[in-house]
């Protein structure tokens, strides 16, 4: 039992591995990417071999530090129970809370579900499908 709760955690947990720290791959992330925008999120990707994602809330938008804070635990949650979806078409992920104020748990939810949807239906038809070496 002890190896069967060890490999579930293993499979949704978020490690350093999958965050995105590179300044360079930041840059061109921003700069060169494509988006998805679907109200609270505005998703910038790039093909890469790892899927790896950075999260951003706006400081002029969400002024308090335990508001944004909060956001960005709700979003690595959202990442993590999503992610064996996100991890059969390795990208690189920027997620942008460009919301105004904090949202429920529940809409934050249906719209990111949405917006994986939008992306991998617009992902689909540029990109072929590959197995992500980084699993």
């Amino acid at each position: 039992m002890k190896k069967l709760t060890s490999n579930l955690k293993k499979k949704y947990s978020f490690s350093k591995d999958q965050r995105l720290c590179r300044q360079k791959v930041i840059q061109e992330l921003f700069q060169k990417s494509s988006f998805v925008f679907l109200y609270p999120f505005k998703i910038y990707y790039l093909p890469a071999s790892c899927t790896q994602i950075l999260i951003s809330v706006s400081k002029k938008h969400i002024k308090k530090a335990v508001q944004r804070n909060r956001i960005k635990r709700q979003i690595r949650e959202l990442y993590r129970l999503s992610q064996h979806r996100l991890f059969r078409h390795p990208l690189y992920l920027g997620i942008v809370y460009v919301g105004q104020r904090p949202e429920k748990w529940n809409f934050l939810q249906e719209r990111w579900t949405e917006a994986i949807k939008k992306l991998f239906s617009r992902d689909e038809t540029s990109q072929e499908t590959f197995v992500n070496p980084c699993i």
